[in-house]
């Protein structure tokens, strides 16, 4: 009996015209900034009556802002479980060429590498299988040339005559133990 007459809000009329109506002002009664819905009762086809129900602005801008947390909170756990298989996925593909950058070095300096193991079906693994077998190859070859040359070695040294090697600019590479009794030579002239 106190309040005034309702029926004229514009969410009001916008129901009983459109079946629904929206509006959003500052209720003098409440003191307070207000949304409004209304929608249209029916029975049948006929138009009984209105509903219409209000919340503060204030409650729904808390929802508004808790909903935005959790979608912040969403996106933050999704970009840090991106991160990290993004970390893992770059550390399964750089392992495998950690590891023949390794072997390489290691050949480079004059040892030898070891086997590379991989569980890489792609062409990293196929780069790993060709480069064991180079490895293999390598290694085979270079016991040859250290077999040859200590049997070599052994011929010249049971030599009994005196044999000098000599480079093009005339520096003893090699002498035998023959060579190093001949008279005027002098054995700290071999390298």
């Amino acid at each position: 009996a106190t309040m005034e007459n309702h029926g004229q809000r514009p969410e009001l009329l916008a129901a009983a015209e459109n079946r629904r109506g929206v509006s959003r002002r500052y209720s003098p009664t409440l003191e307070v900034p207000m949304l409004y819905f209304a929608t249209r009762a029916d029975f049948g086809e006929m138009p009984v009556g209105l509903v219409r129900v209000a919340t503060p602005m204030q409650t729904i801008q808390r929802d508004i802002w808790q909903v935005q947390r959790l979608i912040w909170a969403v996106a933050g756990l999704i970009s840090l479980v991106t991160v990290l298989l993004t970390y893992l996925i770059v550390a399964r593909i750089l392992q495998p060429i950690q590891s023949l950058t390794a072997a390489a070095d290691a050949i480079a300096a004059g040892n030898e590498p070891g086997r590379l193991f991989t569980t890489h079906r792609d062409e990293l693994g196929t780069l790993a299988r060709a480069f064991n077998q180079m490895s293999s190859r390598l290694s085979r070859r270079l016991q040859q040339l250290k077999d040859s040359s200590e049997r070599l070695t052994t011929v010249l040294e049971s030599m009994s005559a005196g044999v000098v090697a000599v480079d093009p600019s005339h520096r003893v590479r090699f002498a035998n133990s023959a060579a190093c009794e001949l008279p005027g030579f002098d054995d700290k002239d071999a390298d």
